[in-house]
């Protein structure tokens, strides 16, 4: 059975409905999916959330030889970061409509990272701004090249929450499921996952 490790969306980290749904959905189809509960709201600062992720993850490799990295939406960026920390021939990584660049946006527009991060509100993530644009300026320019076709990233058709663009890694090309909305994008995302991991 294929071991990986999920690192989930914005929230406190504990396993919702959702998690549980993929986790359950996943096992039944051969793969074991342990949930790394990342609190994206936590005052942590987001290198002290990174290490933990990568210790983690690293030590799942050692257990089981063969990984494969799981971010689902805000766990896009945290994924592509641990991703790039390891870059091990074991490991594969999965983006499941996960935002992995800020993008080109005015901070005061409604899809800028900024306005996704709830700065400047009580619901503000500082470690998600911060885990994206690492993600960006740091863990993809460090991915080798001969590690690329270890990632896989999926996309929907359309995404209300993350732009599209912000998805994608180049020098992989993505694979797009036939999802309307986020959620759904996501759902139809895992479900094709023990077909990806093979």
């Amino acid at each position: 059975m294929l071991h990986a490790i999920l690192f989930n969306g914005l929230g406190t980290g504990e396993t919702r409905k959702r998690e549980q749904f993929a986790i359950d959905y996943l096992a039944r189809h051969g793969l074991k999916v342990e949930h790394h509960h990342v609190n994206w709201l936590s005052k942590d600062p987001f290198d002290a959330l990174l290490q933990d992720a990568t210790e983690v993850t690293r030590d799942l490799l050692q257990q089981h030889g063969r990984l494969a990295i799981l971010g689902s939406s805000a766990g896009g960026s945290m994924a592509a970061n641990v991703f790039s920390e390891l870059q091990d021939e074991d490991v594969q990584m999965v983006n499941l409509c996960g935002r992995l660049h800020p993008g080109n946006y005015d901070p005061a527009d409604k899809q800028s990272l900024e306005s996704k991060a709830y700065l400047g509100t009580p619901k503000a993530s500082q470690s998600f701004f911060d885990s994206v644009t690492y993600c960006d300026q740091v863990a993809i320019p460090g991915i080798k090249e001969e590690n690329l076709h270890r990632i896989i990233v999926v996309k929907q058709l359309a995404d209300f929450v993350v732009p599209r663009e912000t998805m994608d890694i180049q020098g992989v090309k993505p694979i797009i499921v036939p999802g309307f909305g986020h959620g759904m994008g996501i759902a139809l995302a895992v479900m094709k996952l023990p077909e990806l991991l093979q």
